[in-house]
């Protein structure tokens, strides 16, 4: 969630500029994008790259709608005192929040030279048990230590939240193929802490940077076996075996 200060900023930026040129790229440097969907790891990847000294990442600057949301992201951009500036973006945010064709806007920021950066996440359930834990302890945010709750979920629910996750997939998928990108899945680039120096560094070369050392704080929120986090994990196995989603009950990526 934005702070109301947050929120003051963003609608003082969303204000058009007298004589501001909206076809024309604001400022110098290179700008990217990071379109994803929520629970696939792009707060972990936002720490990363902004461990880059060169690198400004902001956060979902469109969670809430704006005028025109091309030439918002455009005069945040301007402000950067770094030469690189990127933002995250979920398609529903455009689609929702901003009434926008997320097609037509990621055309609109590619006329402007945006790099695009991909990130999803292949395992459906682990994404939507990861938002489950989130809304319940009402913070998408996890830089706690020790062991965390298990937690009862409705099956038939969990079912729902895979199907629509698995759509939004199938959406993206269809969007990218008219844009030149780079991809990062959660399972094989930011899963486990060994990768996220690779991983940091192909992004860095993609953006026209030499490698920096990266870090973070944040911890993953659902970790280790399901059966240790999920109060009726037998229910919840019973209802997913048979069907589509039953594969990732068992995911070697996970350990």
């Amino acid at each position: 969630m934005f702070s109301s200060a947050k929120k003051g900023i963003r609608r003082w930026l969303a204000r058009p500029s007298p004589g501001h040129d909206e076809d024309r790229t604001v400022g110098a440097g290179t700008r990217f994008v990071i379109f994803g969907q929520g629970r696939t790891g792009s707060s972990l990847l936002r720490s990363l790259l902004n461990s880059h000294p060169a690198v400004r990442c902001e956060g979902e600057i469109l969670a809430d709608p704006v005028e025109d949301p091309v030439a918002f992201v455009e005069r945040l951009a301007a402000t950067s005192t770094k030469p690189v500036f990127g933002f995250k973006v979920k398609i529903y945010q455009l689609t929702d929040a901003q009434q926008t064709d997320p097609r037509a806007f990621l055309d609109e920021l590619r006329k402007r030279s945006y790099r695009i950066v991909y990130l999803r996440r292949n395992n459906l359930l682990r994404h939507a048990i990861s938002n489950e834990f989130a809304e319940a302890r009402s913070s998408y945010h996890d830089r706690s230590e020790g062991p965390r709750p298990s937690l009862t979920i409705d099956p038939q629910k969990l079912i729902g939240v895979m199907q629509r996750r698995r759509a939004h997939l199938d959406r993206e998928a269809a969007i990218l193929t008219d844009f030149e990108h780079v991809m990062v899945e959660y399972e094989s680039d930011l899963l486990h802490p060994g990768r996220h120096q690779p991983t940091a560094d192909r992004l860095f070369a993609y953006l026209g940077l030499g490698s920096a050392p990266v870090g973070t704080d944040l911890s993953r929120s659902v970790s280790g076996s399901l059966a240790d986090r999920i109060a009726n994990y037998d229910d919840l196995a019973a209802a997913l075996t048979g069907t589509e989603f039953g594969v990732f009950l068992s995911d070697p990526a996970y350990g």
